[in-house]
């Protein structure tokens, strides 16, 4: 028990020490890195355009009918 206590003091004392490579480091790649731009919250909480066309339907439908095309190839195939 007295091992292990003195073990975990051991261990606590290391974790505070400080690490100039790390340190130096670190605030290099964190100086070097870009951030997000911030934008206003109403931004973010607007509901996006709609991005259908005159030609969305026939797009829709044409996509449709592939996948469908896709899917019956694909039942149609035997797995080995």
């Amino acid at each position: 028990m007295k091992l292990l206590f003195v073990s975990l003091m051991c261990l606590s004392i290391a974790a505070c020490a400080t690490f100039p490579v790390v340190d130096e480091r670190t605030k290099n790649d964190v100086a070097a890195e870009s951030y997000l731009e911030m934008v206003p919250l109403e931004t973010i909480l607007q509901p996006p355009e709609a991005r259908l066309e005159e030609t969305s339907e026939e797009q829709l439908e044409g996509r449709i009918n592939g996948l469908k095309q896709r899917a019956k190839i694909l039942q149609e195939q035997e797995v080995e």
